[in-house]
């Protein structure tokens, strides 16, 4: 079966393949995040399958492994113990926002591994410029799109909604931009993200509305909350959906790793106005 690999800064990854039922939802998928076809590789192997007879011939290719059942939502999970598998049973394609839906939750299985390596999402749009990522992290409705908008060039904005922080060999954060699902829940286009694209991660700016642009610098322990709500923002929907012994695993490392990231990734709390020039800020800052 020829899949997709998604590759990220760590040098880790996992490689997406299907049967033959699911492969144009996982083409779909795939194009979203604007991964490539591949041959497989030595990442975790996700297969999707799209009920429970497709299932059982894909496990029948790994005689005398034992695999830990997980559902989510209407989906299952089957993770092979000591083996770098994971099947994914994820129905039949009904619609664009069922479909849409599945492909949200497949980042449970991203998230549980990210969380193993230091790693954890964050609501928050992801901007670059000079080679550096900064993140502008905000609940929803805040202005977080808004300002990925308006930033002029040589800014550029990756994404707007989410993405994911991961460490490298060395201990250097750096972030990955991820998908904003809910313009496909609107169905007001099909914008895609290069997900395996990512840039060092330089700080953090928590917004909030204002009258004038105004930058503070955050005390490590400010940041450390503003930085854990953030995370839970996206992470939350796993821990709903997952079993309670795992809800308490999955919260306790996400909550150790955004607080080691707190530690050395500068933060600041940024005023946003209507109509103000706020990367002005960023800049006499970071820049």
């Amino acid at each position: 079966m020829r899949g997709y690999k998604f590759k990220l800064i760590s040098g880790r990854g996992w490689y997406l393949t299907s049967t033959k039922s699911t492969r144009r939802w996982l083409k779909k998928f795939a194009k979203i995040l604007r991964l490539k076809p591949s041959s497989q590789c030595k990442y975790l192997k996700i297969i999707f399958t799209s009920n429970k007879s497709e299932t059982k011939n894909v496990m029948d290719r790994y005689p005398k492994s034992v695999w830990e059942q997980l559902n989510i939502g209407k989906e299952i999970i089957y993770y092979r113990q000591g083996g770098r598998a994971v099947i994914y049973e994820i129905g039949m394609s009904e619609n664009q926002m069922c479909d849409t839906i599945k492909m949200m939750r497949v980042f449970f299985v991203f998230y549980r591994s990210i969380l193993k390596y230091g790693g954890f999402f964050m609501h928050a749009g992801f901007v670059g410029k000079g080679g550096n990522g900064y993140l502008l992290a905000a609940p929803g409705g805040t202005g977080k799109s808004t300002c990925c908008r308006r930033i002029p060039k040589p800014w550029r904005a990756l994404c707007d909604d989410m993405v994911l922080v991961l460490q490298n060999s060395k201990g250097e954060y750096f972030v990955h931009p991820l998908p904003t699902w809910s313009v496909y829940f609107s169905q007001t286009g099909e914008p895609t993200w290069k997900a395996e694209e990512y840039l060092p991660l330089k700080a953090i700016f928590f917004l909030e509305q204002s009258k004038n642009d105004k930058i503070v610098t955050l005390k490590k322990w400010e940041e450390a909350i503003l930085m854990a709500n953030s995370s839970q923002q996206i992470s939350q929907s796993y821990w709903k959906d997952g079993e309670d012994i795992l809800k308490i695993d999955l919260k306790r490392t996400a909550f150790e790793n955004v607080s080691r990231a707190a530690k050395v990734i500068p933060a600041y709390r940024l005023s946003v106005s209507l109509h103000g020039q706020f990367w002005k800020e960023m800049e006499k800052e970071n820049l």
